[in-house]
Formats: structure tokens, sequence, C-alpha cells
């Protein structure tokens, strides 16, 4: 974690500052291994150069939780609220772990495409503050840093791991392990607030473009790309697949994904000509 980012980190419950414990660092301008400590009594790890402001930080991380046992603070998050919050988005959290630690190639030319999708240019980029919102293992938020801007990515799962990695080099590149629904920041913090394929992955989807619209500044812009509404015929087949993958273990249903090509891709050929 760059020393920079505490000029940006809140704490998600109270919004004040954080104060930094540091356990290891990698060289003047990196946090390897620390704490994240509120004075509302709330502190966070900082994981592998990756601060991760989730309840359920230490259940992610037990090898953090043991390796500096004798240095942490108890920890102030109910069990109460640790259950509440991995009922509700576990799942979500191992499956994307899962999908950006399996596919974590980047493509550049690809990758800028995606983010300037929105009608954005590489020149807008330049100087900006951009919250990478669920940035996944990081192509886009290293995409925005090469443009010329400063980028948080945030994400719900252990994709961060990558994520880190892909940004380690970049020199106004953050990485942050958080949830889109309590996000530690100050409100109207960002020039840019971005978020491509991520938003309908929520539980309320609404709920969070509404909540990540807050975070940019009075004046800034909104880039978010969600899917669209499938016709009819399409939206009730993948109704039916879900219902079972959805129950599927990851790796069954990784290795299920190669017999599905075939199908997929026919899927797309007869798509095109159905109306809507």
């Amino acid at each position: 974690m760059k020393y920079r980012l505490l000029d940006l980190l809140v704490c998600p419950k109270c919004k004040n500052e954080f104060e930094l414990q540091e356990f290891e660092t990698s060289d003047p301008e990196e946090v390897e291994q620390g704490l994240l400590q509120c004075s509302c009594g709330t502190w966070y790890p900082i994981v592998d150069g990756v601060p991760v402001i989730l309840p359920n930080a230490l259940n992610i991380y037990p090898d953090f939780a043991n390796r500096y046992a004798e240095q942490l603070p108890e920890w102030s998050i109910s069990e109460q609220e640790i259950r509440e919050f991995e009922r509700e988005k576990k799942k979500t959290q191992e499956s994307f772990g899962f999908e950006w630690t399996v596919y974590s190639a980047v493509r550049d030319d690809r990758d800028e495409g995606y983010v300037l999708e929105g009608g954005l240019t590489p020149d807008f980029f330049a100087g900006k503050l951009v919250l990478d919102g669920g940035c996944g293992y990081g192509r886009h938020s290293k995409v925005v840093h090469d443009f010329g801007a400063e980028v948080v990515g945030v994400d719900l799962s252990v994709a961060v791991v990558n994520a880190r990695k892909v940004t380690r080099d970049l020199p106004r590149a953050h990485i942050v392990q958080a949830d889109l629904f309590n996000l530690p920041f100050r409100e109207e913090t960002f020039d840019l607030v971005y978020s491509w394929g991520v938003l309908h992955h929520t539980p309320d989807p609404r709920r969070a473009f509404e909540g990540l619209v807050d975070f940019a500044k009075e004046g800034g812009d909104v880039s978010v790309k969600i899917y669209r509404k499938r016709p009819a015929p399409a939206a009730f087949i993948e109704g039916m697949i879900r219902k079972v993958s959805l129950h599927l273990p990851l790796k069954v249903l990784y290795n299920l994904s190669y017999l599905a090509v075939p199908i997929n891709r026919l899927y797309w050929t007869i798509g095109r000509f159905i109306p809507g």
C-alpha cells in the first residue's frame, strides 16, 4: 500500500481518518503488512500491500491473523455482523475471486477499448483521480493509470491479489479490497467514478449505482457499463442455466464451462436472428 492512499482512505463506519501501524515495508513508498486503525475502535489489516476493509477480513486471510496474532488488537467487528455480511456476499466474493484468479491476462488494446466505451477519450484522464469500482484483477485500473490518471481500484474478492501484481509498479495506482456498498472514502472525492460490468452482479444494482455516484465530485463524471436486458427467449434459457449453475462447486462449474463453448457459439449465432 502506497502511503499516498492514506490521504484518501477513511473508516467506513465513522468516516474518520485511519492511523497506520506498519508491520513490514517493501520500500520507502510501500507498506506490505500492517493495520489501519480508527479512533472509533475499528481496524482493518493491510495484507500483502492491500488494505482489506471488510468485516470478514481475517476469515479471508487467516495466515495474516496467525502470523501477527500477538500484535493484533481484539477484532472489533461482531460475529453477527460478519455472518450477515457473508450470508449476503460471500458467494459473490468467492466466485469472482476464483474467476479473476484463473483469468488474469492483461490485453492492453482490448482493455483500452472497454475503458473508452462510454465515450471517454485517453486525454480525458490526465491528472484525474479515478475510482474503479469492481476492478477485478486490475486490468482497467492499469489502463486508466497509463492514460495519466491516479486510480484507486476496489474489489470485493481476492482478485485484488492479482490486481496488486498488475499495478504494483505503477506510481499512481492503488488497490483496496472493500465493499461497494460500504466504501472507505469520503463522498465527492473522485473526478471520475468508473465501473465496467460489475453493478448487475451486486444484490441491489440500483442502490450500488446510486451509492457510487455519491463519490464523484460535484461536476465530476460517472461511467458505468451494465448488461442490457436480454430478449425473452435468451433470458429464459439463461435463467434455467443459472438455477443449476449457482449451486455447483466452482471447480466443477469451471470444467463444465469447456463443454459449453460450442453451445455458447451456437447461442450467439442464433441470437443474431432473434428480434429484440
